[in-house]
């Protein structure tokens, strides 16, 4: 089965241009790491868990081809997307049985550009009440700040979920 699926993604490479050809291949190769496991966006990305516990989670991400914009430079909405896993990963560490959390609201800074390389998020708990958690998180490459982000998670029981 593997076989015919690396076939047809040969045949299809074939068909592109030279640069459709490159940021299709930048895909797959991002889509076969799955290494979050959390879903097909995290997967997409190729965002990986460094450490997550106790209100912290640190994460990392490889800068791929199809993660840059027009200018060269990642994306937005790609650090954006790392700090929101971050900051959620943080937050659910400190979940209670039958606990979920969604994001009600996340403010993102842009601080620096990246073309190439990985990025690391590291996400801190400030905050637990009993129906939301508050969360910051910053990202970088190097040692060298490139984002900020502040966010609030809604704590979700399964019920809650379930009615919505």
């Amino acid at each position: 089965m593997i076989e015919d699926i690396n076939a047809q993604a040969h045949q299809l490479l074939d068909t592109l241009t030279f640069a459709g050809g490159n940021v299709a291949l930048s895909v797959l190769r991002t889509l076969s790491q799955n290494r979050l496991g959390t879903g097909s966006f995290t997967s997409l990305l190729g965002m990986e868990i460094i450490e997550a516990d106790g209100g912290s989670a640190v994460t990392r991400l490889e800068i791929q081809p199809h993660m840059l914009n027009s200018l060269g430079i990642m994306h937005g909405g790609i650090a954006f997307s790392l700090a929101d896993v971050t900051t959620g990963v943080a937050a659910a560490t400190l979940l209670e049985k039958n606990q979920s959390v969604v994001t009600q609201d996340l403010h993102y800074r842009y601080h620096g550009m990246v073309r190439h390389g990985a990025i690391e998020a590291r996400g801190t708990v400030l905050h637990k009440g009993s129906r939301t958690v508050v969360v910051q998180c910053l990202l970088t490459q190097d040692g060298r700040l490139i984002g900020s982000a502040d966010g609030t998670f809604a704590l979700m029981t399964a019920q809650d979920l379930a009615s919505t």
